[in-house]
């Protein structure tokens, strides 16, 4: 007599892929194959303890019951993802409709009928929770990623992972600043910023060979604000309170000429203000502050600067690439998270990621975008401030591009 076979089932919703069986009588023991097809929309079959094997479109998968009863779901197949769009083209635009549909999947009927997920991502942050996204411009500039999981009494399936949108690659830009004369200078106090006690400063920049030891990145007006700068080759970041006291200072680490660098400056007056650099290779946390005093950074000064100091001294030399502020953030990012810092600069290259990546993910915490410069040497030199209602700036004397 054969070896009575285990059951288990294919979930029995229309709208997922499942199986029928195209099998008899006879069905031996373990490693047996079984023929199955897709059929109407449900599907269950009976096989034999351990190893066996299914096909599936014509493509055989190896399993074992040991990994089935009493386990949690398995995803066999790859979610499909399918599109509205009407036209045939086969082109993904903004306003189409992507449905996913989760592949084919097996579990032990004892856990109970598996529940699904879909988590939309861009960029690593999440974006859609339903099996529909209707596609927006972001979708098609920085791709789409569907994670597909299932969960029972016996837990969640590992996550399947399907490219729905492939992101359309960004050209980093940058300009070249003469460590004499060029700067960018408001001309007001920053549009919408208020004294807070939460802020963030981005910048990216090449230091070259010939710069001075000191030299400013971002400079507030005096005794105010967030600074970023290279203070005797080292890295140094402040803030300031509203009685004008330095009340954070991060200063450490070694800046070397010739060098490529990002850095991100996480200030909090309630916690810990802390200081990161990718160099070569990768980030590093250099320093922090937990001293931040527990009241507002002044933040409402009228004299920003980017590439010298508010008293005209230590010009940057060497090119830049990108310099943002965010102020008043109701939720501070977890900066030691590689997750988030890598929103800023792809961790293959080092080089600055579309800007519109990490502006995304900081809309999520609250606050005010403050500053955001990148671009060409016509951006630059025009003194445009790309965050939501910036004020102007005037740059002294002209960038070219890199």
């Amino acid at each position: 007599m054969p070896k009575r076979g285990k059951q288990f089932f294919y979930p029995s919703q229309t709208s997922w892929p499942v199986i029928g069986i195209a099998s008899g009588e006879g069905i031996g023991g373990g490693g047996s194959t079984v023929a199955i097809v897709v059929t109407d929309g449900r599907g269950e079959i009976t096989v034999p303890s351990g190893a066996f094997t299914l096909t599936i479109d014509g493509d055989d998968y190896e399993l074992d019951t040991a990994d089935i009863l009493g386990q949690r779901p398995l995803l066999i197949t790859d979610t499909t993802i399918a599109n509205d769009d009407d036209d045939s083209s086969g082109t993904i635009t903004v306003g189409d409709t992507l449905t996913a549909t989760a592949g084919v999947l097996i579990y032990d009927p004892a856990g109970g009928s598996p529940l699904l997920a879909y988590s939309w991502e861009r960029d690593a942050v999440e974006v859609e929770t339903d099996a529909d996204r209707v596609v927006v411009s972001g979708d098609i500039t920085y791709g789409l990623i569907v994670y597909t999981t299932a969960t029972n009494g016996y837990g969640a399936s590992l996550a399947n992972e399907v490219t729905a949108i492939v992101a359309a690659p960004y050209t980093e830009v940058g300009t070249t600043w003469d460590g004499s004369n060029n700067r960018l200078q408001s001309n007001a106090a920053l549009a919408g910023v208020s004294n807070a006690k939460t802020g963030l400063i981005f910048d990216s920049f090449y230091r070259a060979s010939d710069a001075p030891d000191y030299m400013m990145l971002l400079s507030a007006p005096y005794v105010q604000g967030f600074n970023l700068e290279v203070f005797g080759n080292e890295w140094k970041a402040t803030a300031f309170d509203l009685a004008e006291s330095q009340v954070v200072e991060m200063k450490a680490g070694s800046v070397s000429k010739g060098q490529r660098y990002s850095v991100l400056a996480a200030f909090n007056a309630d916690g810990t203000s802390r200081l990161w650099v990718r160099g070569a290779s990768s980030w590093s946390e250099i320093a922090t502050d937990a001293t931040g005093g527990g009241a507002d950074f002044k933040l409402t000064g009228t004299d920003w600067r980017i590439g010298e100091r508010y008293n005209g001294s230590d010009k940057f030399k060497g090119n830049h690439y990108r310099t943002a502020m965010w102020t008043g953030m109701t939720t501070m990012p977890d900066v030691t998270d590689s997750a988030f810092l890598n929103l800023f600069v792809d961790p293959a290259t080092g080089l600055t990621k579309d800007p519109a990546i990490s502006i995304a993910a900081m809309a999520l915490l609250g606050g005010v975008h403050a500053m955001e410069f990148y671009g060409n040497a016509a951006v630059i030199n025009a003194g445009t401030n790309r965050a939501p209602g910036g004020t102007a700036f005037t740059m002294a004397g002209t960038v070219v591009d890199v």
